[in-house]
């Protein structure tokens, strides 16, 4: 089993003294790579003593430098808690050392249980294990991802190096222990089949993601794009989306959620999202930081006025406007959905003009309505844009 890895760089090795990170252990040692090793006991075994004295003589014995960190479980997801344990310890030796990878042990048994729980749990973007990829900002290297668990402990037994069998590992309370159980029997011929299998679902995701790509850009995907997918892919579609929220994972379940609010709810809406939002606008699904649309413009003669959402020219045409001589100081700010303004003989709420007039629901925000020095609304904008430019109504850039 020959290791292609760069011989330049300096690894960390993740070892637990079972058979497969054992192995791992002494295919670099062989083959000259320049490694240390990391361990966590986390005394959640009877064993688990025993085994990382067995490693710390192993590591003097090879002349390697090791860590240890011990830690102890209290309550919760075990896995959970074990797997935040040791790769902040890793992420801490890796910097502290100046090393360039982390190299784990995870094998061809590993990469199809991963691949069975993936199936059960859900929609994932990518099925398996990949050979590279960086957990919370570690570098990680699987290079025995093609060679299977009974291989590497015929490796082990045949050169006589001592491993430990983790004998949590047969209790079935655990889901990938049940899938361990099942895989027992299966022979080499077996594990390839489903190898192919794997990569066939693969190619599958990798031909949708690439399609959601071209109809998902800046976090927002038109609402016909959207409705026109099916459920799986409008899944992963607003994955997609939420990837823009540092540290957020999506659940599927919730992501069914949202679907079904965005099918029944008829008209605009927000989904509050902490300080994100998760926007229904006329044409489009996007997801958008929040913001202070608030403003105050006073114009106290006839002028060109303007910020960063509106333009109004008095000047023009002050009779468009409904100004008289006693109408300054104006007021320009945002329009409430509970306004009233006077159309013809009726009044009518702002939240009904907008909705008639299509206008999208960011825009709402910030549409503006012009009041006269009495306190009254003497203008509010028909469209968004005046085509003799005497205002506009300014389509903003949502970034986050």
């Amino acid at each position: 089993m020959k290791l292609d890895l760069d011989l330049n760089k300096k690894y960390l090795l993740g070892l637990s003294m079972g058979s497969d990170s054992l192995s791992l252990f002494y295919l670099l040692k062989n083959q000259g790579y320049d490694f240390c090793v990391a361990h966590v006991n986390y005394h959640h075994r009877q064993e688990a003593d025993e085994e990382t004295e067995a490693l710390i003589n192993l590591c003097k014995q090879n002349n390697i430098k090791y860590f240890i960190k011990h830690a102890y479980y209290a309550k919760g997801n075990f896995e959970d808690f074990a797997r935040n344990v040791r790769y902040e310890f890793f992420a801490e030796i890796i910097n502290s050392e100046k090393i360039d990878y982390l190299v784990v042990a995870h094998n061809l048994n590993d990469l199809i249980e991963t691949y069975y729980l993936q199936k059960k749990r859900g929609l994932v973007s990518y099925y398996g294990l990949k050979r590279e990829t960086v957990i919370k900002g570690v570098k990680v290297l699987r290079p025995l991802l093609n060679v299977s668990k009974k291989k590497l402990e015929e490796f082990c037994i045949e050169n006589n190096y001592k491993f430990y069998v983790d004998k949590s590992n047969f209790d079935t309370r655990y889901s990938r222990n049940k899938i361990r159980q099942q895989m027992k029997n299966y022979s080499e011929d077996d594990l390839k089949r489903i190898i192919l299998d794997i990569d066939k679902e693969n190619e599958r995701l990798h031909f949708e993601d690439e399609n959601l790509k071209s109809i998902v850009k800046n976090n927002s995907i038109a609402l016909s794009d959207f409705q026109s997918l099916d459920e799986e892919n409008q899944i992963r579609a607003l994955f997609q989306i939420y990837q823009c929220i540092p540290g957020y994972i999506l659940k599927s379940s919730k992501a069914r959620d949202l679907i079904e609010k965005i099918s029944k709810k008829e008209g605009p809406f927000a989904h509050d999202e902490g300080d994100y939002e998760l926007i229904k606008d006329i044409d489009c699904l996007k997801l958008v930081k929040k913001r202070n649309y608030n403003y105050v413009l006073q114009v106290s003669s006839l002028s060109k006025v303007e910020n960063e959402y509106i333009c109004f020219d008095f000047v023009a045409d002050p009779k468009f406007f409904y100004l008289k001589e006693d109408s300054f100081p104006l007021t320009i700010t945002n329009a409430l959905p509970s306004d009233k303004v006077r159309i013809g003989k009726i009044n009518k709420k702002v939240k009904d003009i907008l909705s008639e007039g299509h206008v999208p629901l960011l825009m709402r925000r910030y549409y503006p309505k012009v009041i006269d020095r009495y306190g009254k609304i003497i203008f509010l904008p028909r469209s968004i844009v005046d085509k003799e430019g005497r205002y506009i109504v300014k389509k903003i850039i949502d970034m986050l």
